[in-house]
C-alpha cells in the first residue's frame, strides 16, 4: 500500500448545497485582495524589472509576490481609476486614468508632466513604436513619446462617428483596430484613415460596443469581444464572422494561454476557448472554495513573462501559476457531505481507492475528481457504514490485500463484499492487556501481525490468520 503521509492538515468543509465541485483539472487561483480601499483590477503591466503593476478603481499598486503597496495615500490626487498600463521604456509607464493619462517614472517613483490638451477620460492604450495611440471617452489621440506631440484624431473618423468612445486598440500588421462604443474601425496610420467594419448580425441602430481586442501571434486570427458576444477577424481577407460559441456573452478582456488556447474574461467567469476543437469551459467562482476564481466579473487578464496568468475581477485579482501548485480538496467534493474531519493517515490500496482516516471517522474514495465519485464515510453514528469509534490512527494493508485500521474502538478489518468493517478486541493470555486503543499495525515476512497499543508497547496477534480469513468468508 501507497502511504502518503502529511503534516497535521485540516481539510476544511463548508456548509452549503451538497453537490460536488470542479474536478482536478480545474484550476486552482491564488487570491489577493486589495484592501478596503480599492476592489475592482482593470489591468496589469510588467515593467523591466520584472515587477507587476496593476490599475484598480483606486490607483496604481505594484506587487512583487509577496507584498502588495499602493502607489500613493489615499489623499493624492493620483487615486483615481487606472483603465490601462502601457510600458514606454525601461523607466516609464503611461497610465490611461479617469484623469487622462499619467506618466510616471517607476524607477524614480515619481509622476511626470503629460502634454496638456489631452484627453480626460481614457480607457486603452497602445504603444507602436515612438507612438503612444491613445484611446478615450473622447475620441482617439496619439502622442509622439520622443518629440511629446500630442495629435487629436476625431477628424479622421466617418462624421457621424467623430467623437466615438474608444475603449479597445490592436495592432495588425500595419493597420490599427479601434473598438468603440459604435462600432469596429481600422485605422491605416501611414494614410491617417479610419474605415468602419461592420459587425455581421448586428441590428441597424443597435448598440455595437466593441470592449476588447486580441491577436493571437502564433495564427492569422485577431478575436472582437462585443458587448453580446465574440467574432473573428481574419487578418488576410480582412473579414468578421460570429464565433460558433460565446455569443450572448459581454467580452471584457482576452489573452491567450498558448496558441490554440484563448481566455477570455466576462461578466459571467472566465472561459477557456479550444480554438481547434471549438470547445469551451467555464472557470468561476465557487464561495466554498478559497482557490476557486476572486469573483465572476472579469476585467482584464494578463499574461506574464513566466507564463503565469493574472486575473482582474470585481473583488481583488487571482494568480493562475504556470508552476505546479498544491490542490485543496474540500471534503464536500469528495464526499457531498458538509461535515469535516482531520485528517491524521491517508493511504491508497492497490485498487485504487483512497482511504482518509481522521477525528470523524474514515472515508473510502474512489477517485479525487469528479469523475467517480463513489466514497462511503465510516462513522459511529452513520446508519449504513458504521464503525466502532471514530478516532482512526492507522491504515494498513497487508500482504493479501485486505485494509485494516487501528483505531481508539480498537483493531477493524474491512470485508470489501459486504463493505463493512468487523471489530475485535486483540488480549494477551492473562487476559489483562488489550488492543482497545490502537496506534499502528505492521506484518512480518512470516505473516505475523503486530499492533501497537496504549496498553504497553507492541503485541503479537496470534489470531490475525484466523481473522484474515473470517473477513474473506
Amino acid at each position: 500500500m501507497q502511504s502518503l503521509y502529511f503534516y497535521w492538515l485540516l481539510v476544511c468543509s463548508f456548509v452549503g448545497t451538497p453537490v460536488f465541485g470542479q474536478s482536478l483539472d480545474y484550476p486552482s487561483f491564488r487570491n489577493i485582495s486589495l484592501g478596503t480601499n480599492a476592489n475592482t483590477v482593470h489591468s496589469f503591466a510588467q515593467d523591466s524589472l520584472g515587477m507587476l503593476w496593476l490599475g484598480s478603481n483606486n490607483g496604481l499598486f505594484n506587487y512583487d509576490g509577496y507584498a502588495l503597496q499602493p502607489l500613493t495615500g489615499t489623499k493624492s490626487s493620483f487615486q483615481t481609476f487606472v483603465y490601462c498600463i502601457a510600458l514606454i521604456d525601461n523607466k516609464h509607464f503611461a497610465l490611461g486614468t479617469g484623469q487622462g493619462v499619467l506618466l510616471y517614472n517607476y524607477q524614480f517613483d515619481r509622476f511626470e508632466s503629460f502634454p496638456a490638451g489631452g484627453p480626460g477620460d481614457v480607457r486603452s492604450l497602445l504603444l507602436v513604436g515612438d507612438t503612444l495611440w491613445i484611446g478615450s471617452i473622447s475620441g482617439l489621440y496619439c502622442y509622439n513619446t520622443k518629440t511629446r506631440k500630442l495629435i487629436d484624431y476625431h477628424n479622421s473618423f466617418p462624421k457621424n462617428k467623430s467623437k466615438s468612445a474608444v475603449y479597445a486598440l490592436e495592432k495588425v500588421g500595419d493597420r490599427i483596430l479601434i473598438g468603440t462604443y459604435n462600432g469596429l474601425f481600422e485605422l491605416n496610420p501611414a494614410r491617417k484613415d479610419i474605415a468602419p467594419l461592420p459587425l455581421p448580425d448586428y441590428r441597424p441602430g443597435s448598440n455595437q460596443f466593441v470592449n476588447s481586442i486580441f491577436s493571437i501571434p502564433e495564427s492569422a486570427s485577431t478575436y472582437v469581444g462585443t458587448e453580446y458576444g465574440l467574432y473573428r477577424y481574419n487578418t488576410k481577407n480582412h473579414t468578421l464572422q460570429k464565433t460558433p460559441v460565446l455569443q450572448n456573452h459581454p467580452i471584457k478582456a482576452m489573452a491567450s494561454k498558448d496558441s490554440n488556447t484563448l481566455l477570455v474574461g466576462t461578466d459571467d467567469g472566465l472561459f477557456t476557448y479550444q480554438l481547434d476543437q471549438q470547445l469551451v469551459k467555464r472557470i468561476k467562482h465557487d464561495s466554498r472554495n478559497r482557490n476557486s476564481l476572486a469573483n465572476n466579473i472579469v476585467w482584464s487578464i494578463f499574461k506574464d513573462r513566466s507564463e503565469n496568468i493574472w486575473l482582474g475581477t470585481d473583488l481583488g485579482f487571482s494568480l493562475w501559476s504556470n508552476r505546479k501548485v498544491e490542490k485543496i480538496l474540500p471534503i464536500y467534493q469528495l464526499t457531498a457531505s458538509s461535515d469535516g474531519n482531520r485528517f491524521y493517515k491517508i493511504n491508497r490500496d492497490r485498487n485504487g481507492w483512497y482511504w482518509l482516516g481522521g477525528d470523524n471517522g474514515l472515508i473510502r474514495v474512489r477517485g479525487l475528481d469528479d469523475k467517480n465519485t463513489e466514497s462511503n464515510w465510516y462513522r459511529m453514528d452513520a446508519k449504513t457504514y458504521r464503525l466502532a469509534h471514530n478516532r482512526i490512527r492507522d491504515i494498513f494493508e497487508d500482504h493479501t490485500g485486505l485494509v485494516w485500521i487501528a483505531s481508539d474502538g480498537g483493531v477493524n478489518v474491512f470485508d470489501a463484499h459486504t463493505k463493512q468493517f468487523k471489530t475485535f478486541t486483540i488480549v494477551d493470555a492473562s487476559g489483562r492487556r488489550n488492543a482497545k486503543w490502537s496506534y499502528d499495525i505492521l506484518q512480518d515476512g512470516q505473516d505475523n501481525f503486530w499492533v501497537a497499543s496504549y496498553m504497553g508497547g507492541y503485541l503479537l496477534s496470534t489470531e490475525a490468520v484466523y481473522w484474515r480469513r473470517r473477513a474473506r468468508s
